[in-house]
């Protein structure tokens, strides 16, 4: 049965959105908060790849909003 997000992994994700948007690495980012890289890095680069299938804007306006 699969999981269905929270509001509280919502949040979780857009802090990671953001601070990968500021630079920080995903092996930095699962130290500060107790995953894997991999987690991260998955995650973040899913929600950046739905924007840029689902926005409609182009490309390069899309990927001017992450790392």
């Amino acid at each position: 049965m699969a999981r269905f997000s929270t509001r509280a992994d919502d949040a979780l994700l857009l802090e990671w959105l953001a601070r990968r948007r500021r630079g920080e690495s995903a092996a930095s980012l699962a130290d500060r908060y107790g995953t894997t890289p991999q987690r991260i890095s998955t995650a973040t680069v899913r929600v950046r790849a739905a924007d840029l299938a689902e926005s409609g804007e182009a490309e390069s306006v899309v990927r001017e909003g992450y790392w």
